[in-house]
């Protein structure tokens, strides 16, 4: 575990005395924003330093000798609230994020209107969220809290660390998901469905804090929809050609994957459907038609059998639904039902 370390001797055993910081070994002194520097120095790993008033509050009483201590083994007054804050950060430096957790729990309930308690609680819980345990409503909570008994200078960066490391757990939520889905083998329905809740809390949470915050979303907005367009097209181009699949059950396969991706698409759109973004929008429904003109029309190997005919019907419709939503967006005159898809059979099927 990272300690703060006298320069001189290298001990790591301090006391404060008349306000000065003392090396237990050596006696050489440093003062209080040495310290602090010293302090400082050991913090990277959490995000742009902690406020001033937390590493304030840990200088307030020396103890950089910090053990695996049990937060229930501290008395709930006042005097454990720095010991235990001190230990919250150093856990927190040395990626023992629950450990975090813990000691900033403890802290709130000693004192339930500690600002630094609840932005450390904050930063530890992002650390332990992802798309398969979304923790962002706590994250949002405890940032919401720490901002809310945050007064003087301090506020005004404490909301600049708050809204930033939201937007960062937020697009990494985001990003985790489409990572994996990029490959035609890895996307399936529980990927899609964790995509669609990762979504699901961002729009709940993260967008409605930083609004509150006078944070404008627009463009992280864009930057999640292209993300997941991306990450669609990328599954796509993954796709093999259908005249090169020989077995029925990888070309049914296939077509389902197809749908899966369609559908990645179309949350993308969703996720960001403005009129400043209509150009995307529209490429992004083209893109829809293409693959899908693709499957009703490719050549099929000669031991599968393609499309019945009711999947074709179906997919037409869904072809021209896109269309008229591509007329929606440029102001036209919408589609007639197209049922006479008469395109040319094409065994090319990638994306420019």
């Amino acid at each position: 575990m990272k300690k703060i370390t006298c320069e001189l001797c290298g001990n790591s055993n301090f006391v404060k005395q008349d306000g000065m910081v003392v090396c237990q070994n050596c006696g050489i002194k440093y003062t209080i924003e040495d310290a602090k520097k010293m302090m400082n120095d050991i913090l990277d790993d959490i995000p742009n330093k902690i406020p001033n008033d937390i590493s304030n509050n840990i200088l307030d009483d020396i103890s950089f000798d910090v053990r695996n201590e049990n937060p229930d083994n501290f008395p709930n007054d006042e005097n454990s609230i720095t010991k235990l804050l001190n230990l919250a950060v150093c856990s927190f430096d040395n990626k023992n994020y629950n450990k975090a957790e813990l000691y900033t729990s403890k802290i709130l309930d000693i004192d339930p209107a500690n600002s630094a308690g609840w932005y450390v609680k904050g930063l530890a819980i992002s650390k332990q969220s992802d798309a398969y345990e979304i923790r962002l409503d706590e994250i949002i909570q405890c940032f919401t809290r720490s901002i809310d008994n945050a007064h003087g200078d301090n506020l005004v960066k404490l909301k600049e660390l708050c809204t930033a490391e939201v937007c960062t757990v937020s697009k990494e939520l985001i990003e985790q998901i489409c990572e994996k889905c990029r490959s035609y083998f890895y996307i399936d329905e529980t990927e899609l469905n964790l995509l669609k809740n990762s979504i699901s809390y961002v729009n709940k949470y993260s967008f409605p804090f930083l609004q509150r915050h006078n944070f404008t979303i627009d463009n992280l907005r864009k930057s999640y929809s292209d993300i997941i367009e991306k990450a669609a097209i990328d599954a796509w181009n993954d796709i093999p050609n259908l005249h090169e699949i020989s077995e029925q059950d990888v070309v049914n396969d296939y077509i389902n994957r197809h749908d899966l991706i369609m559908d990645m698409l179309q949350l993308s759109i969703e996720l960001y459907a403005c009129d400043d973004n209509k150009d995307d929008n529209v490429r992004r429904y083209n893109k829809m038609i293409t693959a899908t003109d693709y499957i009703i029309n490719a050549a099929y190997h000669k031991n599968c059998q393609g499309l019945t005919d009711s999947q074709k019907e179906e997919y037409k419709n869904k072809i021209n639904e896109w269309r008229n939503k591509i007329n929606e967006i440029q102001g036209t005159v919408p589609l007639k039902k197209d049922n006479d898809n008469n395109s040319k059979k094409d065994d090319s099927k990638k994306y420019n």
